[in-house]
């Protein structure tokens, strides 16, 4: 995906990394999640890999998933579904014929999510510190940084949401499969045996919220996205907000 968007070129990333298509100083191998940041932040969500046969194979050039999901049905059965075909213009092609077809149905389905906070929390996601820094210009890097994780794990929190937010009000996977909603709750690795309620609806909606001046309110995902500086003619989402 990072080569898709640096214009097919993996010349960029290797100037970027200050190496080779196999030879890329360790100390440098860090820079990738800073590049994957600035071209596609999503890409440090879902995770990713680049390998060009004969251009880019280093190995360290990669990115686990932070975010994981399935779907799973539980006391799952057979079922055998009756139908009828109908041939009302008289092709010929099978008249009418009664026939069962058989579908494995489930009794509860359940969708998990789970989001690793710790590895999107610890991204090398900030600047490099300049030769002659100052205290000011370091808490700024950093103050930049820290923002830059917190609109990943607010990406990743709010991707979630949305996708709760058309299941809960009926959405179709496949043929034959229409889902809705009917609860969410979210534990934490500190917290297993409580589980609470998953505030979707209220993620989605202030996911793009403003004030009254139209500017992005604060602590909503606009604003993090402002403060993470990303290049002018980047931005992390091609999704629209729901309200």
């Amino acid at each position: 995906m990072l080569i898709s968007k640096c214009g097919g070129e993996p010349d960029y990333v290797k100037r970027a990394l200050e190496g080779s298509a196999d030879n890329i100083p360790a100390a440098n191998v860090p820079r990738i999640f800073r590049l994957a940041m600035e071209l596609d932040p999503l890409s440090l969500v879902h995770g990713f890999q680049i390998s060009l046969k004969g251009e880019l194979t280093f190995v360290g050039l990669r990115s686990p998933r932070a975010l994981t999901a399935c779907i799973v049905g539980l006391n799952t059965q057979p079922v055998g579904v009756p139908g009828v075909r109908i041939d009302p213009i008289g092709t010929g092609d099978a008249g009418q014929a009664i026939f069962r077809k058989e579908r494995i149905v489930a009794q509860t389905i359940q969708a998990n999510f789970a989001i690793d906070a710790g590895l999107l929390s610890g991204l090398t996601v900030g600047n490099e510190p300049p030769t002659g820094e100052t205290k000011e210009q370091a808490n700024q890097r950093i103050a930049q940084r820290d923002h830059r994780r917190h609109l990943l794990l607010a990406l990743a929190l709010w991707k979630v949401a949305k996708l709760l937010k058309d299941l809960s009000e009926g959405h179709r996977l496949r043929t034959e499969c229409d889902l809705v909603l009917e609860s969410a709750k979210y534990k934490t690795k500190w917290d297993e045996e409580n589980p609470r309620e998953f505030p979707f609806e209220q993620i989605v909606a202030e996911g793009g919220r403003q004030d009254g001046t139209h500017q992005p309110a604060e602590g909503s995902l606009r604003a993090l996205i402002v403060k993470a500086a990303l290049p002018q003619d980047r931005h992390p989402l091609t999704l629209e907000f729901g309200g």
